[in-house]
């Protein structure tokens, strides 16, 4: 967005949904709605309210509420800017938990990091659907990916563990967990 102010609500809505946390999602879902209220066409605040309603899925909202909204953000995200990561970000999570269409999940995944291969959450992210598939070899090269590229975040950290873990490897989980706690 060109709107500074838009940007800074923006901001302020990655602020509460870096949080990870169900009271901190409205003022995220506030945040973003506010910056889009600036600017019609924000559609990174798009994606970010797609991220932030699929979240809540999985934090009490019911899915067939939450999924909905979030795809309804996603689309709209793509339509605005179809180059946009983190909206084939959200389109693969969405892919993903709500569709169960792997191989979409999957190719929107690889999308996004091919638009941004320094976008340290779709690492991670993308680590969580290969171990579903229980692809763990490729899964720790993705959450070591997401870790490098953003250190100091829970999530990128929390990905590499449970990584190991389900791998089996649990020297390097229980290094991983210290390392982690020590944030």
């Amino acid at each position: 967005t060109e709107n500074s102010e838009a940007y800074q609500l923006y901001l302020k809505g990655r602020f509460e949904a870096n949080k990870f946390a169900p009271e901190a999602f409205p003022r995220a879902i506030g945040y973003y709605n506010q910056a889009i209220a600036l600017d019609q066409g924000y559609a990174l605040a798009y994606a970010g309210l797609a991220e932030i309603y699929s979240a809540e899925a999985n934090f009490g909202v019911p899915p067939k509420e939450a999924y909905p909204q979030a795809k309804l953000a996603a689309d709209k995200a793509l339509t605005l800017d179809e180059g946009l990561p983190e909206a084939h970000r959200a389109i693969a999570d969405l892919s993903f938990f709500y569709d169960w269409d792997f191989p979409a999940a999957e190719r929107e995944f690889k999308r996004a990091l091919e638009l941004n291969p320094n976008y340290a959450e779709a690492y991670s992210a993308y680590s969580t659907y290969l171990k579903s598939m229980r692809r763990h070899d490729e899964e720790i090269v993705q959450a070591k990916r997401g870790q490098s590229l953003d250190p100091l975040s829970a999530f990128t950290n929390m990905e590499l563990g449970e990584a190991f873990y389900m791998a089996r490897r649990y020297d390097e989980f229980a290094g991983q967990a210290d390392e982690g706690s020590s944030l």
